[in-house]
C-alpha cells in the first residue's frame, strides 16, 4: 500500500507515532475471510498494522482496547463545511463515530447515507458522528457532497491530512468508535451498512451504558457486513 502523501503539520496533542505494545493477537478463519481481532495499549494502531502487512486484500481489521488499559484518543480541532470550529474533547458523555473518509472514496460514499440513517436513529440517545473528510480541495468538493447527501452530522475538513495522519489512517473509510468516557473502543477498516442490526449492535450497548465500561472484543463481535477489505481505498 501508499501511504498518504501530506505536509508535515502539528495537531493539537502532537504525533501518535511509536512503538505499539501489542496486548493480544487472535487470528480466526469466519466466512472465508481471514478475520484479525487484535488488543492494543498505545496510539498509531493503524500505522503499526500497514507496516506489518495486515491491511491487504482479503483482511478485514477490527482493534480493541486492551481491557486493563483504556485508551483516550488524541484530542483535535477542525473546521467544519459551515466554518465553526469543532472539538472533539467538547463530546465527552456522548457515544463518539470518528469516521475518516473522502469524497472520492466509493466505499465511503456508499456507506455515507446509512450513516446519515443511524445518526437520525440514535443522535437523541447519545450518538455523535464527526466524519473527518481528507479530500485536498476542502469545502470546494466537500460541500457539494454534503448538500447533496443532506448530511447532518458534523462534516469536518482535513486537506492537509494533519488529523489524518495523527490517527494513522492509510485506508478509507477508517472509523473509530468511541464510548462516552472517549475510550476507544473498535477501530475498523471498511465500509458497513448502519442500517444492519449487527452493525448498529455496536452502537446500542454504549448507548444504553453511562458508567465507565471494561472493553473486550470476541470474534463474533465482528459483523459480516464489515467483513470485507475490498470495501476499503488506500489514500493516494
Amino acid at each position: 500500500m501508499v501511504k498518504g502523501n501530506y505536509p508535515e503539520e502539528k495537531a493539537d496533542s502532537g504525533s501518535t507515532a511509536g512503538v505499539i505494545a501489542m496486548a493480544e493477537q487472535r487470528r480466526t478463519w469466519k466466512s472465508g475471510n481471514f478475520v484479525i481481532v487484535l488488543l492494543f495499549v498505545g496510539p498509531g494502531v493503524l500505522l503499526f498494522l500497514q507496516h506489518h502487512g495486515y491491511l491487504s486484500q482479503g483482511v478485514t481489521t477490527e482493534v480493541a482496547t486492551a481491557t486493563t488499559q483504556p485508551l483516550v484518543v488524541p484530542d483535535f480541532s477542525l473546521l467544519d463545511v459551515e466554518g465553526n470550529r469543532q472539538r472533539l474533547s467538547t463530546l465527552r458523555g456522548r457515544v463518539v463515530l470518528l469516521n475518516f473518509w473522502a469524497t472520492w472514496c466509493p466505499p465511503c460514499r456508499t456507506e455515507i447515507p446509512s450513516l446519515e440513517a443511524l445518526y437520525q436513529a440514535y443522535h437523541d440517545q447519545g450518538l455523535e458522528i464527526l466524519a473527518v473528510a481528507s479530500d485536498r480541495q476542502g469545502a470546494q468538493v466537500v460541500v457539494p457532497f454534503v448538500t447533496q447527501y443532506r448530511l447532518s452530522f458534523p462534516v469536518l475538513l482535513d486537506p492537509s491530512g494533519t488529523v489524518t495522519r495523527l490517527y494513522g489512517v492509510t485506508s478509507l473509510p477508517t472509523m473509530y468508535l468511541l464510548d462516552r468516557e472517549g475510550h476507544l473502543v473498535r477501530v475498523t477498516v471498511g465500509g458497513r451498512d448502519w442500517t444492519q442490526a449487527n452493525a448498529r449492535e455496536l452502537i446500542v450497548p454504549l448507548l444504553n451504558k453511562r458508567e465507565p465500561r471494561s472493553h473486550e472484543t470476541t470474534e463474533d463481535a465482528v459483523p459480516s457486513s464489515a467483513r470485507s477489505a475490498e470495501s476499503a481505498t488506500q489514500l493516494p
